[in-house]
Protein backbone atom coordinates (compact mmCIF):
# COMPACT_ATOMS: atom_id res chain seq x y z
CA UNK A 1 0.00 0.00 0.00
CA UNK A 2 1.72 3.66 -1.14
CA UNK A 3 1.15 6.02 1.33
CA UNK A 4 1.63 9.21 0.20
CA UNK A 5 4.30 11.25 2.41
CA UNK A 6 5.89 14.30 1.52
CA UNK A 7 9.68 14.80 1.96
CA UNK A 8 10.87 18.41 3.33
CA UNK A 9 13.68 19.88 1.96
CA UNK A 10 16.37 21.89 3.22
CA UNK A 11 16.72 25.56 1.73
CA UNK A 12 20.13 24.33 1.09
CA UNK A 13 18.88 21.38 -0.45
CA UNK A 14 16.40 23.11 -2.59
CA UNK A 15 18.83 25.97 -3.82
CA UNK A 16 20.88 22.84 -4.71
CA UNK A 17 17.80 21.24 -6.72
CA UNK A 18 17.21 24.60 -8.48
CA UNK A 19 20.83 25.24 -9.32
CA UNK A 20 21.34 21.59 -10.93
CA UNK A 21 17.43 22.24 -12.93
CA UNK A 22 19.25 25.40 -14.01
CA UNK A 23 22.69 24.04 -14.90
CA UNK A 24 20.73 21.00 -17.10
CA UNK A 25 18.14 23.40 -18.69
CA UNK A 26 21.27 25.70 -19.62
CA UNK A 27 23.36 22.66 -20.97
CA UNK A 28 20.45 21.42 -23.16
CA UNK A 29 20.13 24.69 -24.82
CA UNK A 30 16.84 25.69 -23.26
CA UNK A 31 17.77 28.92 -21.87
CA UNK A 32 14.52 30.42 -21.43
CA UNK A 33 13.36 27.95 -19.20
CA UNK A 34 16.52 27.95 -17.22
CA UNK A 35 15.77 31.97 -17.30
CA UNK A 36 12.13 31.34 -15.58
CA UNK A 37 14.06 28.87 -13.09
CA UNK A 38 16.69 31.59 -11.89
CA UNK A 39 13.77 33.99 -11.89
CA UNK A 40 11.59 31.93 -9.79
CA UNK A 41 14.91 31.08 -7.27
CA UNK A 42 15.76 34.34 -6.75
CA UNK A 43 12.49 35.58 -5.78
CA UNK A 44 13.11 32.32 -3.06
CA UNK A 45 16.61 32.51 -2.20
CA UNK A 46 16.78 36.39 -1.67
CA UNK A 47 18.19 37.61 1.73
CA UNK A 48 19.16 33.67 2.39
CA UNK A 49 22.46 32.43 3.14
CA UNK A 50 21.28 30.39 -0.14
CA UNK A 51 21.07 33.09 -2.62
CA UNK A 52 25.00 33.09 -3.67
CA UNK A 53 24.28 29.21 -5.00
CA UNK A 54 21.35 31.18 -7.71
CA UNK A 55 23.68 33.80 -8.17
CA UNK A 56 26.24 31.89 -9.14
CA UNK A 57 24.00 29.65 -11.48
CA UNK A 58 22.22 32.95 -12.78
CA UNK A 59 25.89 34.14 -13.47
CA UNK A 60 26.16 30.75 -15.66
CA UNK A 61 23.53 30.89 -17.64
CA UNK A 62 24.07 34.95 -18.65
CA UNK A 63 27.79 33.51 -19.48
CA UNK A 64 26.10 30.66 -21.77
CA UNK A 65 24.06 33.97 -23.05
CA UNK A 66 27.55 35.70 -24.16
CA UNK A 67 26.55 38.23 -21.53
CA UNK A 68 30.45 38.24 -19.47
CA UNK A 69 29.10 42.03 -18.34
CA UNK A 70 25.96 41.04 -16.96
CA UNK A 71 27.85 38.07 -15.20
CA UNK A 72 30.55 39.91 -13.41
CA UNK A 73 28.31 42.23 -12.49
CA UNK A 74 25.78 40.11 -10.56
CA UNK A 75 28.46 38.57 -8.82
CA UNK A 76 29.95 42.08 -7.49
CA UNK A 77 26.99 42.50 -5.82
CA UNK A 78 27.47 40.45 -2.96
CA UNK A 79 29.79 42.95 -0.63
CA UNK A 80 32.80 42.03 1.26
CA UNK A 81 31.26 41.34 4.82
CA UNK A 82 28.69 38.92 2.81
CA UNK A 83 29.44 35.05 4.36
CA UNK A 84 29.37 34.11 0.74
CA UNK A 85 31.77 36.51 -0.79
CA UNK A 86 34.81 34.38 -1.77
CA UNK A 87 32.66 32.17 -2.92
CA UNK A 88 31.32 34.84 -5.73
CA UNK A 89 34.91 36.18 -5.85
CA UNK A 90 36.22 32.74 -6.84
CA UNK A 91 33.38 32.27 -9.43
CA UNK A 92 34.41 35.79 -10.47
CA UNK A 93 37.79 34.51 -10.75
CA UNK A 94 36.81 31.44 -13.16
CA UNK A 95 34.94 33.79 -15.38
CA UNK A 96 37.96 36.20 -15.44
CA UNK A 97 40.37 33.10 -16.55
CA UNK A 98 37.94 30.90 -18.53
CA UNK A 99 35.91 33.90 -20.66
CA UNK A 100 38.42 37.00 -20.87
CA UNK A 101 41.92 35.06 -20.16
CA UNK A 102 42.73 38.26 -17.66
CA UNK A 103 45.39 36.58 -15.77
CA UNK A 104 45.66 40.19 -13.41
CA UNK A 105 41.56 39.81 -12.72
CA UNK A 106 41.73 36.38 -11.60
CA UNK A 107 44.78 37.21 -9.20
CA UNK A 108 42.95 39.88 -8.00
CA UNK A 109 39.77 37.87 -7.27
CA UNK A 110 41.69 35.80 -4.66
CA UNK A 111 43.77 38.99 -3.53
CA UNK A 112 40.58 40.35 -2.43
CA UNK A 113 38.93 37.17 -0.48
CA UNK A 114 42.81 37.06 1.84
CA UNK A 115 42.15 40.85 2.45
CA UNK A 116 39.21 39.81 3.53
CA UNK A 117 39.79 37.09 5.52
CA UNK A 118 43.54 35.78 5.49
CA UNK A 119 43.17 32.44 6.88
CA UNK A 120 45.28 29.64 6.03
CA UNK A 121 43.01 28.55 3.74
CA UNK A 122 42.52 31.16 2.23
CA UNK A 123 46.42 32.12 1.25
CA UNK A 124 46.77 28.59 0.36
CA UNK A 125 43.69 28.92 -2.21
CA UNK A 126 45.41 32.32 -3.42
CA UNK A 127 48.67 30.68 -4.10
CA UNK A 128 47.32 27.61 -6.01
CA UNK A 129 45.80 30.22 -8.53
CA UNK A 130 49.21 31.72 -8.78
CA UNK A 131 50.75 28.67 -9.33
CA UNK A 132 48.22 28.50 -12.09
CA UNK A 133 48.83 31.52 -14.04
CA UNK A 134 52.95 31.01 -13.72
CA UNK A 135 53.31 33.49 -10.85
CA UNK A 136 55.22 31.39 -8.56
CA UNK A 137 57.40 34.23 -6.50
CA UNK A 138 53.99 35.64 -6.14
CA UNK A 139 52.69 32.55 -4.75
CA UNK A 140 55.44 31.94 -2.26
CA UNK A 141 54.83 34.35 -0.93
CA UNK A 142 51.30 33.35 -0.54
CA UNK A 143 52.17 30.09 1.12
CA UNK A 144 54.96 31.88 3.35
CA UNK A 145 51.54 33.56 4.80
CA UNK A 146 49.52 30.80 5.28
CA UNK A 147 52.83 29.62 6.97
CA UNK A 148 53.04 32.34 9.34
CA UNK A 149 49.40 32.22 10.00
CA UNK A 150 49.96 28.82 11.32
CA UNK A 151 52.33 29.30 13.51
CA UNK A 152 55.04 27.36 11.93
CA UNK A 153 53.67 24.13 12.67
CA UNK A 154 55.43 22.88 9.72
CA UNK A 155 52.48 21.42 7.36
CA UNK A 156 53.87 19.06 5.31
CA UNK A 157 51.51 19.97 2.63
CA UNK A 158 52.61 23.35 2.84
CA UNK A 159 56.41 23.27 2.30
CA UNK A 160 55.64 20.57 -0.57
CA UNK A 161 53.96 23.64 -2.09
CA UNK A 162 56.48 26.02 -1.12
CA UNK A 163 58.83 23.39 -2.65
CA UNK A 164 56.62 23.28 -6.04
CA UNK A 165 56.70 26.78 -6.77
CA UNK A 166 60.25 27.40 -5.84
CA UNK A 167 61.07 24.46 -8.76
CA UNK A 168 58.65 26.27 -10.87
CA UNK A 169 60.18 29.89 -9.99
CA UNK A 170 63.84 28.05 -10.80
CA UNK A 171 62.82 26.48 -14.16
CA UNK A 172 61.43 30.07 -15.11
CA UNK A 173 64.93 31.38 -14.46
CA UNK A 174 66.55 28.59 -16.56
CA UNK A 175 63.92 29.00 -19.54
CA UNK A 176 65.33 33.03 -20.03
CA UNK A 177 68.70 32.32 -19.52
Amino acid sequence: IAQNRMVMLSASDRASMFTLLVTLLTKAQRLDEATEIVKHAIGEFAGTSEEVKVLVANSKLSIEKGEIDQALNMLRTLKPDHPQYATAKAAMADIYIKHRKDKKAYARCYKAIVDQQPSVQNYLILGDALLSIQEPADAIKAFQQAMDIDKGKGDPALVQKIGKAMMQTHEDRKSVV
